[in-house]
């Protein structure tokens, strides 16, 4: 009976600490944009907040800067990137994405963009 209670507490920990093991990858994702309609820009933030694998978008209106944190996303394409910016897709350039907490962000202003 002890043997039965040891070997069931080691297999609910062994399964209580893979858990907690598990973590989903966060990325972020930055770019300029060029938005001239801050009414438009703010309901295309609200969008991407819709957006299930959006954690936090800050769109900035004066500086037409982007910085998005993703979550439960392993990982996220320049081209899908682009998409969550709807019928302003095209004007988005200045694209670095990264793993939150392993990869340095770019600091504004973007050097070396076209």
């Amino acid at each position: 009976m002890k043997t039965l209670l040891t070997l069931t507490l080691m297999i609910a920990l062994t399964a209580f600490v893979s858990h907690s093991q598990q973590t989903t990858t966060s990325l972020f994702a930055q770019c300029m944009f060029d938005i001239q309609d801050q009414g438009e820009m703010q309901a295309l933030q609200n969008e991407m907040n819709a957006n299930p694998y959006v954690e936090m978008v800050r769109l900035d209106y004066h500086t037409q800067r982007a910085l998005i944190l993703t979550h439960d996303l392993s990982q996220l394409t320049e081209e899908e990137f682009k998409t969550w910016f709807g019928t302003h897709a095209n004007t988005v350039y200045c694209v670095q994405i990264g793993v939150r907490g392993t990869d340095t962000m770019n600091p504004y202003p973007f050097q070396n963009c076209q």
